[in-house]
């Protein structure tokens, strides 16, 4: 800060109490000064009033926060892309499935992307999975949502997507 002095004396003023009386007085380098101790240079420093606001009453909170889970509306989880009957092609070798909640997780809750009914990539606390190389053929995708005790929350509609890979041709049978 370039003028600690005038900064403590601010700090000060602002300390005192409303009826206490402030002077204000330049010293002989033409820094002002704030006190509370009249001198012969000092003239007094009308002070407004502080601000003040009525207290209002806020609402309780509940003590069981079970409680407030009960007036929460039901978790619904919906995928957003890739778009239904998507196709990967040879050159594209991870997935990514991206999805949304109609409100954030509570703690312990996870997403998991199954495709035909088994988790595929790990569940997370994100709205997205990267399914890294993903194999070839028909994936039927859906995302639930699920609690520390693997129950499931909410699940979301199933979509098809399809996975296309290079097949290596088979090595001809030798001799005849």
């Amino acid at each position: 800060m370039k003028h600690p002095f005038t900064a403590a004396c601010l700090a000060l003023l602002i300390a005192l109490p409303a009826s206490a009386q402030v002077y204000k007085t330049t010293d002989e380098n033409g820094r002002v000064i704030y006190t509370d101790r009249p001198t012969e240079r000092a003239e007094e420093v009308e002070l407004r009033e502080t601000n003040r606001a009525p207290a209002f009453d806020t609402p309780q909170r509940a003590d069981n926060p079970t409680d407030n889970q009960a007036e929460l509306p039901p978790y619904r989880v919906r995928i957003t892309g890739p778009q239904p009957g998507t196709t990967l092609t040879p050159g594209e070798r991870d997935l990514v499935v991206n999805f949304e909640a109609n409100r954030p997780l509570t703690p312990g809750l996870r997403f998991q992307l199954l495709s035909n009914g088994s988790p595929l990539g790990r569940s997370t606390t994100g709205n997205s999975i990267t399914v890294p190389e993903i194999e070839r053929g028909e994936h039927r995708l859906t995302v639930i949502i699920y609690d520390q005790n693997d129950r499931i929350l909410a699940e979301s509609g199933a979509m098809s997507i399809y996975v296309h890979r290079t097949v290596a041709p088979k090595p001809s049978p030798r001799g005849g």
